[in-house]
């Protein structure tokens, strides 16, 4: 990956503070080759109810998507990889949307 930001509430967490390396590990064997384009950035939240959740941004030159998942979440190896492909197939849609306005705006369409 381009490069892999672990904000302080990941840090400070002892469980996230592993977790999160170890999707790290899963979502890099996803974007493959293109994974050198892709910025990850983790952090921890809380949701509406108050409880602790994980965020994960992944960002490139196109733009950036974001997905909230339970620490549980990132226990599940299985249920990740699901997750992190959905939010990549989210990154390449952003980039597709991004090169196609710009084809379109170089043929003067």
């Amino acid at each position: 990956m381009k490069e892999v930001i672990y904000r302080d509430g990941i840090r400070q967490s002892a469980e996230l503070g592993v977790l999160a390396p170890q999707a790290t590990k899963l979502l890099e064997e996803i974007l493959g080759a293109s994974g050198g384009l892709v910025t990850a950035e983790w952090d921890r939240g809380e949701d509406a109810r108050g409880q602790a959740v994980v965020i994960l941004r992944l960002s490139d030159f196109s733009g950036s998507v974001t997905a909230t998942f339970e620490p549980t979440e990132l226990e599940s190896p299985a249920h990740l990889r699901a997750r992190l492909r959905r939010l990549w197939g989210e990154l390449l849609q952003v980039r597709s949307h991004k090169q196609l306005q710009e084809l379109l705006g170089a043929s003067g369409g």
